[in-house]
């Protein structure tokens, strides 16, 4: 996970993708984590950081500045797991569905959250009410915030 810690690697003003912000995005995967359609899982991609790090920090920086994905990098896979304890498995709502993209897009898409949270503030800026998509923040902490 990507929570700030003490041994947070990145400082406001850094280069969004400094070398040292592209290193520690990959090493946080788990390098087993399954593979996007691409097959390439992040273990293939650590074991490889110090001969493509420049080149992926290039290739993301360029992808950020411009607003254009490789096309490469956007292919995903879709997989329905059932969901437990459902009866009838015809329904579409009884199942969940998990989307596997690519390393280098997951990667990059790390390095940018960190921009947008470190260098950005985003989290100060958002409205107190805000609970969608925020860490530590779920349906059933806006439910006691309005039930108080």
């Amino acid at each position: 996970s990507s929570g700030i810690n003490a041994e947070w690697p990145l400082r406001p003003g850094d280069d969004i993708f400094s070398q040292r912000r592209v290193e520690r995005a990959l090493l946080e995967f788990d390098g087993l984590t399954a593979a996007g359609p691409d097959g390439i899982r992040p273990i293939m991609l650590q074991k490889g950081l110090t001969q493509i790090r420049q080149e992926f920090a290039t290739i993301a920086r360029a992808s950020f500045i411009s607003g254009h994905v490789p096309k490469c990098w956007t292919n995903s896979t879709g997989i329905y797991l059932p969901k437990p304890g459902k009866t009838d498995y015809r329904n579409p709502r009884s199942f969940r569905t998990i989307t596997l993209a690519t390393v280098p897009l997951k990667w990059m898409e790390r390095v940018v959250l960190w921009h947008m949270e470190v260098d950005l503030g985003i989290y100060k800026k958002l409205n107190k009410r805000q609970y969608g998509f925020m860490r530590g923040a779920s349906t059933e902490t806006a439910l006691h915030k309005i039930l108080q």
